[in-house]
């Protein structure tokens, strides 16, 4: 009985060119999975770029409320949202929550080019030069920005 348990395994592993079964079973698994997590991955990967192009092309104007550990400008920020608010050369508006302290990101779809220049203007005439409080940022969609700096110290 043991010769013929010994003939059949010896028979198993040649079959097998000298390698275990399990263990070739094993690495056949775990390269198909390699395989498909890295597809599944890359797809994505790819999918959120495609999210983060179609936002970014989205806005027409954005407006970009940050802070410093104190939260937004709270008055700039209602300065610029009454500034949009029934002006006619917004035809859209969306405000997209980002942070703890309350920042934000508004999102402006305007009528036509001379609608985002106009009002590009008007949002970048608003941003004090320095603020240690909050970063403010206004980007056109044909990649103009002004943004508020945080004031350097002088000696």
């Amino acid at each position: 009985m043991r010769r013929l348990a010994a003939l059949g395994l010896i028979l198993a592993l040649g079959a097998c060119d000298g390698e275990d079964p399990v263990t070739s079973a094993t690495r056949e698994v775990a390269t198909a999975n390699h395989a498909a997590a890295a597809v599944a991955h890359a797809d994505a990967e790819k999918e959120a770029r495609a999210q983060a192009a179609s936002a970014t092309a989205a806005c027409d104007v954005e407006v970009s409320f940050g802070s410093f550990g104190q939260g937004v400008d709270a008055g700039l920020r209602g300065q610029i949202l009454a500034l949009t608010k029934g002006n006619p050369d917004v035809s859209a508006a969306t405000e997209e929550p980002w942070g703890r302290e309350g920042e934000t990101t508004l999102c402006l779809k305007t009528t036509d080019a001379a609608a985002s220049d106009r009002l590009y203007g008007m949002i970048a005439a608003q941003l004090p030069s320095t603020s240690t409080r909050a970063p403010t940022t206004v980007r056109h969609k044909d990649g103009r920005s002004r943004a508020v700096a945080y004031p350097t110290a002088r000696p």
